[in-house]
């Protein structure tokens, strides 16, 4: 009995040091930016050998699956799939999971497809005990579009199913009192008549919201007129491209102190990466600690990168791209008029954050903008004095039919120090354009996408204008100002002021492939 004892405390003994040996390994190998195990779906290991006969194990793309792959977190970060519907979709195009010596291969699954979505090593990074490392393998997807399948993914905690009425506006119109979307439903009279609205989702599910339904036909109409009202006519058009276009110019020349200014902030951060890895192996900090700072400094690496990618831009299409923004701004009534409803629910998406269907104001008739996520009411629009105006006027309330902005001079947008992308101030809200149906009592507020907020709004084209009447030779000549001048009072302020709130550095890129 006790030789019994002694050989099982020994062979505890040697399975505990075994199992640590083996973490210890596989810890360091981590570190290295090795593959720990098999690779994942749209991966292959392969083995090989060097000059001198040794084995070489490494891991490479699947030609045959990591295009799938690839074609699988672009989808889905558009937002416009379930994972049940994209797992029926790649598997209609073949992918498939590798046999295996007991399994033959099988169609990918929305389970399988799922996990494959969350994987970190997708985006080139190791992960072990919760820390994750560079990887040496090629990555399948950039770090910005693993983020925005992150994202979906995160904002389908509560499940995902196939809506059984769909309409081109529900990714669109949200609950104006509380943020929440709006859900279509039929309703009969009787005699049979079938009348569609529009019903707030929290209000069906908590009974804690406001809002009345309104009919779909008449939200319909009301959309309509805000492309109406949304349109740039062919002269505002032209000053706002010359304008544009001569602004950057400017910024392309000022491009290399930027970019010299942002490489050595990134090469200090990846510095300071480093510095906290050999603390944390040398002990000095802790595994929560280490996680957390990964976490920020990576944030603050993406950013920075955006900013890069953006310098980087070619010229020529950046231009293109500022034109075909026009294009669409000049043409956006007649093309929304003659689109069919899949070609609607694209431009409404492209052009508008949100559009909040009956609004809450306040006294002074302001909007009250509900919390994200429909988790309530969020702070009034526009809270400080110079920013009071903002939401307020919308197209309609401009004499031209245009979105309005404050007619104060706007500050740059400013750059946190993790180098993220800038953000707006609290009186730089976008802008918006109101329309409201007396005898409906219906009242819509549309929130534009960047950069049509600007595009789009008075104070550029105000600016524009005065830049155009500073080239001629009345405006050269000293005499006296125009009325455009002298009611903007941006006469005194030199050249581009508007171009940090219009053409910010990472505004107007073309999108990367």
């Amino acid at each position: 009995m006790l030789l019994h004892s002694i050989m099982s405390s020994i062979a505890e003994f040697y399975s505990r040091n075994l199992a640590n040996e083996v973490i210890k390994g596989m810890g360091e190998k981590a570190r290295n930016g090795g593959t720990l195990g098999k690779a994942p779906l749209g991966y292959v290991n392969v083995r090989a050998r060097d000059e001198n006969g040794r084995e070489v194990r490494t891991v490479e793309l699947d030609q045959q699956r990591a295009p799938l792959l690839r074609l699988a977190f672009s989808e889905y970060a558009t937002g416009n799939w379930t994972v049940s519907q994209l797992a029926k979709h790649l598997a209609g195009l073949g992918l498939d999971v590798p046999a295996t010596p007991t399994r033959p291969a099988r169609p990918i699954t929305k389970g399988r497809l799922h996990t494959l979505l969350r994987h970190p090593y997708y985006k080139g990074v190791v992960q072990f005990q919760g820390v994750e490392y560079a990887g040496r393998h090629e990555p399948l997807v950039d770090e910005e579009t693993w983020q925005a399948v992150q994202a979906v993914l995160g904002s389908h905690r509560s499940g995902e199913r196939e809506r059984m009425h769909n309409h081109f506006l529900k990714s669109t119109v949200v609950c104006g009192q509380c943020g929440s979307r709006l859900l279509v439903q039929n309703t009969k009279n009787g005699k049979g008549v079938l009348y569609p609205y529009f019903i707030c989702a929290r209000r069906q599910r908590l009974h804690d919201c406001s809002f009345k339904a309104v009919l779909i036909e008449v939200v319909e109409a009301q959309m309509q007129e805000v492309y109406r009202r949304l349109y740039v006519s062919e002269a505002d058009r032209q000053e706002i491209e010359r304008y544009l276009l001569a602004e950057l110019a400017r910024i392309e020349g000022e491009k290399d102190r930027s970019v010299r200014s942002l490489t050595v902030r990134r090469t200090n951060l990846e510095d300071e990466r480093r510095r906290l890895l050999q603390a944390h192996y040398a002990g000095a900090v802790p595994l929560e600690l280490l996680k957390e700072e990964q976490e920020r400094l990576g944030r603050e690496l993406a950013g920075i990168q955006r900013q890069l990618d953006a310098y980087q831009a070619d010229a020529t299409l950046v231009r293109a791209h500022v034109e075909q923004a026009l294009d669409l701004l000049e043409d956006c009534y007649r093309l929304y008029m003659a689109a069919p409803d899949h070609l609607r629910k694209q431009l409404n998406q492209v052009f508008f954050e949100r559009v909040l269907v009956n609004p809450a104001v306040d006294e002074e008739g302001r909007v009250i903008l509900p919390g994200d996520g429909g988790d309530g009411h969020g702070g009034l629009q526009g809270e400080d004095d110079d920013g009071a105006d903002d939401g307020v006027r919308g197209a309609g309330d401009e004499p031209d039919g245009q979105c309005g902005r404050d007619e104060q001079e706007r500050g740059e947008r400013t750059v946190d120090d993790a180098g993220d992308e800038p953000t707006r101030r609290a009186d730089e809200v976008p802008c918006s354009i109101r329309v409201a149906d007396t005898g409906s009592d219906v009242c819509l507020e549309a929130r534009l996408n960047r950069p049509f907020d600007q595009l789009a709004s008075a104070r550029l084209r105000a600016v524009a204008r005065i830049a155009a009447l500073r080239k001629t030779p009345t405006s050269m000549g000293g005499g006296r100002r125009s009325s455009a001048e002298t009611a903007t009072g941006a006469v005194s302020q030199g050249e581009g002021l508007y171009s940090d709130a219009v053409v910010p550095p990472a505004g107007l890129e073309p999108a990367r492939p």
